[in-house]
């Protein structure tokens, strides 16, 4: 009970246990003596309105300063008791301790606050939608307004409803398929689609969510955050289309360097061609024109000297030093016309050339072996030229760097391939002189025969090392389709 002055007049025992004053303490001061500070003004304001007939009772919450000078909340119901004249005579209050009440309201508006600040803070808009089929949403922050123009609650209200309509036609039956199946399942929300802005853009979102669950396991509502991934894809569409141009016109590039290299081997095919055309030429005129007037000279002057045979022994010497001498150009002329432009490979093919070369080695002291297994058949002037060529240049290189007599050489079939192996038990060279081709005068050679073969269509392989000899292997396709045969005879 509460005097028109403000004094307690009359307490109980509750009050005296919420506020922790003795009751002859709280009957000796008034209630604005043990009322906090910033609650005294809205007490006071609706004490005088009910002593001046505004309102019998009202309800207030606040605090009061208790023992020791700690706040204690308390809810008060006030009402003011008039005589039968209707004057006041004073007031009774019905206090509550509601401290605990306020404690806990306080803590859930701090963690509300924290929330809503670091939610309101991210880089992302997050929002709540029931787990029912509204598709309302609940909760949206303020983030969105960021990524699609429409502000929280223009998408809390209407908006939200019609999220499906927002959707670009292209992502629409992916990402609602995608909506249907974790709704069923309940397994978390992925996607990455096209979403309409309030300004008619359209935007990039990539939305995750999972659904949150009740004690009894029942699906309560999803939580989720939508990203703004606009300029990434932006990004990822600009660098796709820059590697499509640079995949054409690297395709349309190496077509050109195809196309260039095709004309290229077509006119090194022709040099070649050209090459052992000429060598043939030159070969028939020396043949026929040149080592013929020798021949010729030999014998005439060999019958002179049957004839007029000289008197003096110094007349004899002269004359066989001579004869000597023709004999020696005219088995020059015919070792010039051999490397030229052999008689017998035009004649009799790859196989007698080579077993007339091997002879010839032979005769000058050699161990040389010729294996072949391909008898008396032909092969395409262009590959037995090649062939040739080829030995010839392997057992060149053999007489002047290798060191060594001993050769095995091989011609056979392989499939519908033939292959040509020459072996040497010589010095043999390093990797990187195989790879580049030795010296300078057997890097042309080791080239040109890789580059013949090549024309071909087919492969060439040196194998060497320091100390173990030299193996050339070169495979050629029988059946060679890069254009038309060229004979020679």
């Amino acid at each position: 009970m509460v005097g028109l002055d403000g004094r307690f007049e009359r307490v109980n025992h509750a009050l005296c246990e919420i506020l922790g004053y003795s009751e002859e303490e709280l009957l000796a001061t008034t209630f604005g003596e043990i009322t906090h500070p910033q609650d005294l003004d809205i007490s006071m304001v609706y004490f005088r309105r009910a002593l001046e007939g505004e309102m019998g009772t009202y309800s207030l919450e606040k605090r009061y300063i208790g023992t020791g000078g700690r706040p204690v909340w308390v809810s008060l119901d006030i009402s003011l008791v008039r005589d039968s004249d209707g004057n006041p005579l004073y007031f009774v209050d019905q206090i509550q301790d509601i401290t605990d009440r306020k404690r806990a309201e306080s803590k859930l508006q701090e963690a509300e606050t924290r929330y809503r600040t670091i939610v309101e803070n991210i880089p992302a808009a997050v929002y709540i939608q029931p787990a029912d089929d509204t598709k309302a949403l609940t909760y949206i922050s303020p983030q969105i307004e960021q990524i699609l123009g429409y502000t929280q609650d223009e998408l809390l209200a209407s908006v939200g409803r019609n999220w499906i309509n927002l959707l670009h036609p292209d992502d629409r039956e992916r990402v609602l398929a995608e909506d249907e199946r974790t709704n069923e399942t309940g397994e978390p929300f992925r996607a990455e689609y096209r979403q309409r802005a309030k300004d008619g853009r359209y935007a990039w979102i990539r939305e995750e969510s999972v659904l949150v669950r009740g004690e009894t396991d029942e699906p309560i509502y999803w939580q989720g955050f939508l990203w703004d991934i606009t300029e990434r894809k932006e990004t990822e569409e600009e660098i796709r289309h820059l590697n499509e141009t640079l995949e054409k016109r690297v395709s349309e590039r190496t077509a050109q360097l195809a196309e260039r290299e095709a004309r290229l081997r077509t006119l090194l095919g022709k040099l070649v061609v050209a090459q052992e055309e000429e060598r043939r030429r030159v070969a028939y005129e020396v043949h026929d024109g040149l080592a013929q007037m020798i021949v010729a000279v030999q014998q005439h002057l060999q019958a002179f000297a049957k004839q007029y045979p000289p008197d003096s022994e110094r007349g004899k010497e002269s004359l066989e030093w001579n004869l000597a001498l023709i004999q020696q150009t005219v088995e020059e002329a015919r070792r010039v016309i051999g490397g030229l432009r052999p008689t017998a490979l035009d004649d009799f093919g790859l196989v007698v050339a080579l077993r007339l070369q091997v002879e010839t080695l032979q005769s000058e002291g050699w161990d040389i072996r010729y294996v072949e297994t391909l008898g008396d058949d032909r092969l395409p002037p262009t590959l037995e030229t090649a062939l040739y060529r080829v030995a010839q240049e392997a057992l060149t290189n053999v007489r002047k760097h290798a060191d060594t007599t001993r050769v095995r050489l091989s011609l056979g079939r392989l499939g519908q391939e033939i292959r040509l192996r020459v072996l040497d038990r010589g010095r043999g060279i390093s990797r990187t002189e195989a790879v580049s081709g030795g010296g300078h005068g057997e890097r042309v050679g080791i080239a040109g025969m890789e580059e013949r073969v090549a024309l071909l269509g087919g492969t060439f392989r040196v194998l060497s090392g320091p100390g173990q000899g030299t193996l050339i292997v070169a495979r050629v396709p029988l059946a060679y389709s890069g254009g038309e045969d060229v004979g020679y005879g």
